[in-house]
Formats: structure tokens, sequence, C-alpha cells
């Protein structure tokens, strides 16, 4: 029916381009899109790809960042130890990789709009298009179904203001569907990250200081300049850490990048924990501790301990494994939640590592229905694993490589562990659930990795297979 182009500031510095392909139906716009020989001027975005980006990241973490937080003086308490300890981690980008696609309808009149889409903004999303088209926000109605899946991404409407615009375009009602291919390929993204830990190991044999260095680019600053309150994001999890270190920094730099990102289920606590808690472990080998007591020892958060202290009862931490297996542990604390986890992996009659078992403890204060809070749980792992062992989000030339779910794959049901959560239960405050499983799992596997094989994961994805 018509083909043109529309145009959108996403953000600042961002505007969207778009090819819109009207039709009749879905499969007619898809094949006529097929057909239409599209020239886009890449000459910014060309050189642009995850492997220079991550050179990047390397290059800024051997600058001094910003610290929000610094107890006591680092600098020079790692002057005076004889033994250190350093590692880099690294984690990748990733898609939100929804079981829906975006999708939406849009209805606009003359001095109206209505709108059908699974949204986790519906107010926010309501303001966006009455600024956009001139409207009272009362005249702008939002009908919100099930989201099919969000994760972050269903707060980000660029789809919806694409639909907006071609509605207003065409004077008639809406239905636009993104593929897969436009829904991975397209973003926005989780954004990577570069991590430098440096610990000092006193003639006792403690822990006397230790730095954590995160690079990464900024969600919020993409739509503006960089204010100090940003660098608290990036290290959220860091910069408020639970433990308790006699000199500690926590130290952030935000480097920019031509890669759209946006929230991504726990947000910057799904990278900062893998790092944070895999160098715990680091530390307890380092100085020949457990590594749940060398938590235990650290923590200053008596809610944590107990948390961590039932995740490692159910897990049964001090009983022996067979050879070949191994346990790993990791606690964060986010969104007001405080989850610890306790990874299980055996090694196979073919030589293979599986992941047998995960156990989840959680303390999100008052809770009304557990079979929700379980939920969530088991959900939040099968995420965090999909974005530990599978697919990254790779960019060459510009374009993102990945596809479907042939390249970037998630997590089977065949492939899923046993998962077992202990929710306590006190009259607090609640707090989050949907988010806070995230951030434990791929450090408590690594751990894991770490007791069964004596081999160290820092960069994600890893390939199982392969360890």
């Amino acid at each position: 029916k018509d083909i043109f182009q529309i145009k959108h500031e996403l953000f600042e510095n961002w505007t969207s381009h778009t090819i819109a392909v009207v039709a009749d139906t879905f499969y007619t716009a898809v094949k006529a899109r097929e057909l239409v020989d599209i020239i886009w001027d890449t000459k910014d975005y060309k050189n642009n790809s995850t492997a220079k980006h991550y050179e990047s990241l390397k290059n800024a973490s051997k600058k001094k960042g910003t610290r929000p937080t610094e107890i006591g003086d680092v600098g020079r308490a790692l002057r005076e130890v004889k033994q250190t300890l350093t590692a880099e981690y690294e984690l990748p980008y990733l898609s939100h990789a929804p079981m829906e696609p975006m999708n939406c309808v849009v209805d606009i009149k003359a001095d109206s709009c209505e709108i059908w889409v699974g949204t986790q903004s519906p107010g926010g999303l309501q303001q966006q298009v009455a600024d956009h088209l001139q409207l009272d926000e009362k005249n702008v109605n939002i009908h919100v179904p099930y989201l099919g899946g969000g994760f972050g991404r269903r707060s980000f409407h660029d789809f919806v203001m694409e639909a907006v615009d071609i509605s207003k375009k065409v004077k008639a009602p809406v239905k636009l569907i993104w593929t897969r291919e436009d829904d991975i390929q397209q973003g926005p993204f989780r954004q990577g990250s570069v991590h430098s830990l440096k610990a000092g190991i006193d003639p006792s044999g403690n822990i006397s200081a230790l730095i954590h260095k995160a690079v990464a680019p900024s969600i919020t600053a993409q739509n503006g300049k960089i204010a100090a309150w940003h660098y608290k994001m990036i290290l959220g999890g860091i910069h408020d850490s639970l433990y308790q270190f006699p000199n500690f920094a926590a130290e952030g730099i935000i480097e920019e990048t031509l890669i759209p990102i946006h929230w991504w289920r726990t947000v910057y606590h799904s990278t900062n924990p893998f790092a944070h808690e895999s160098f715990m472990d680091e530390m307890a080998n380092a100085t020949s501790v457990d590594p749940l007591t060398f938590r235990m020892n650290l923590l200053k958060d008596d809610r944590m301990k107990v948390v961590l202290q039932l995740a490692a009862n159910k897990a049964e931490w001090d009983k022996p494994l067979p050879a070949g297996a191994g346990r790993g542990i990791a606690a964060w604390f986010s969104f007001g939640t405080y989850c610890a986890q306790v990874a299980e992996v055996s090694r196979k009659p073919n030589g293979k590592l599986k992941i047998d078992r995960i156990v989840i403890a959680v303390d999100c204060g008052m809770n009304v229905n557990p079979d929700t809070i379980k939920a969530q749980m088991e959900g939040s792992v099968i995420y965090a694993l999909t974005a530990a062992i599978k697919d990254p989000i790779t960019i060459e030339n510009g374009s993102v490589k990945q596809s479907n779910f042939h390249d970037y794959r998630v997590i089977r049901m065949n492939e899923s562990p046993k998962i077992d959560t202990f929710i306590i239960k006190n009259n607090l405050p609640p707090g989050g659930i949907g988010e806070p499983g995230v951030a434990p799992l791929a450090p408590a596997l690594g751990n894991a990795v770490f007791n069964a094989t004596g081999k160290r994961i820092r960069k994600l994805p890893f390939d199982l297979d392969g360890v």
C-alpha cells in the first residue's frame, strides 16, 4: 500500500531512521520489504564493532576513574603489602530476547490516540505520545495486555513511536510487528563491561585492601551529560557493598559507545556481581579460607548472613562431593532484596560438565504469594544461565551478527538444572522479586566450575562443554 521513511529522536544524539512498509497483512509487508532496495548511510557506524569497543573499555580501565565510595586509604594499603591479587573480568552485550517480539496497535484520530501494547511503563508512554502529538494526556489511551516478556525491553518505546508516526501518516489504525530478526538486531541491548580488581594481602593472610574498577557505558547518560549519580549506577552493588574491608574503593569509568543500550533485567546488577563475587572466591582461595566462611567474616549485614547460611545449609555445603563435581556460592543485594545461590556442577561420563542444581535462598521482606516468588526465582535462573553460557551480541561493521535463536541461543527445558528455592519469612518492608535472582547466578556457577575443575572463568559467556 505504501513505503515511506520516518524519523524519530530517541535520545539527544540518537535518531531512529526507519523505512515503513504498509500492507494489508503481515506476510505481504514482509515480502514487500524483501524487495525494497535500501541504501543506508553507514559512514558514522561502519567501523563500530564490539571488538573495538572492548579495546576501548580495557584501555580506559588503565586510567583513574571516579570513586563514589572510598573507605580508608586503599592506595597506601596496597603499597604496604608484599602480596597482591589482581584479575580482570569481561561481560558481553546481550539482547533482551523476549519470546514475543515488539508489536503494538495504534489508532490516531484528530484529537486522540488509542494504543494497544505490552508496556512496562504505560504512564511514561502516555506522556511521551502526548508530547509527540501535542495532545492532552487524557486523550491518549493505553491498553496494556500481557507483555509477552519484558525484561526491561518493553520500557523502551521506539517501536510504539514508529507505529504512532505511521498511523499519523496513513490516517488509519496500524498494527506494527517486528520480526525476531528485527528484535535481536535492532536493540537496544544490555551493556557490556570490563572490571579490574586488585586486593592486598597482609602478612597475617588477611585482605587489607580491595579496589573494584568497573568500566561501562551509562544507560542514563545517553540522554545528556554525565552526572555524579551515573557512577553510582554503573557501580550498583559495588559502591554500596555489604562486605566490610578495612580499605575499599569502588571506582567507575563511563566509556561512551555507539551501541544502543537500555535496562536489562537487573541492569548493572546483571554484570557487577559476576566480577565482584567471583573475585571474593579468588580472595578466599588466595588466603586459604572456605568461600562461605570468607564471606561471613566480611559481611556487615545480618539479613544477608542469614540468607547466605540458609543457602549453604540447604545445599549441604559441608558435605563432600564426588570427584569431578563442585559447588560455588554467591550472594547479592539488589532492589531491596537479599539473595544467595549455590550452584552444583559435575563431570558426566562423556567428559562434559553439567549444571545439576541451583539452590536459592531469598529474603524479599514481607511476602504474600510464595509461588510467585519461586516462579520469579526460577525464571531468573533460566534467564541468567542463558546470559552466562550461551551467546553474546557481537557487532561487526556496525551490524549485529546474531539474528534468531539459532545463533542467539537460550536455555532449553532439557538443559535446565533442578532449582530449589527457600524463602525467609518476615514482616519487613517488601523488596523486589523479578530481578534479584539474576544477580548471584553467574558468579555462583563460575565458582562451582572452579571448585570442580580448577579453571577460573573470568569472561562471559563461556562454553560449558569446553571447560
